[in-house]
Order: C-alpha cells, then structure tokens, then sequence
C-alpha cells in the first residue's frame, strides 16, 4: 500500500502536491477541532433528553 501511495504521490504535478500538502495540512489543524465540536453536540443532545425524560417522568 505504501508503494501504492508513493507511486501516486510521484506521479502528480508540482501544484497538485502542493495543494495535496495543504490539505492535508488543513485537514491535520481542523481535525481536533470538528471533534470537539462533535463532542459538544453530543454534551448538548444528552442534556437536553435527560431534561426532557424528567419533565415527561
């Protein structure tokens, strides 16, 4: 596999590898960030279904 990929990545354009890096790069930066909003979402729905079974209970 890892041939594969340095197979791929040997074929591409200057441009192509640069914004492939820059993806990645970006990708590495908002990753932390889209799990704690994920995190948070679901901090959210807990509380509001525990809020909700005890206003129905």
């Amino acid at each position: 596999m890892w041939a594969a990929i340095k197979g791929l990545v040997t074929g591409l354009s200057t441009k192509a590898k640069i914004a492939l890096i820059l993806l990645l790069g970006l990708g590495l930066l908002l990753g932390p960030v889209l799990l704690v909003i994920l995190l948070l979402a679901l901090l959210v729905m807990a509380i509001v279904a525990a809020v909700r079974a005890a206003a129905a209970g």
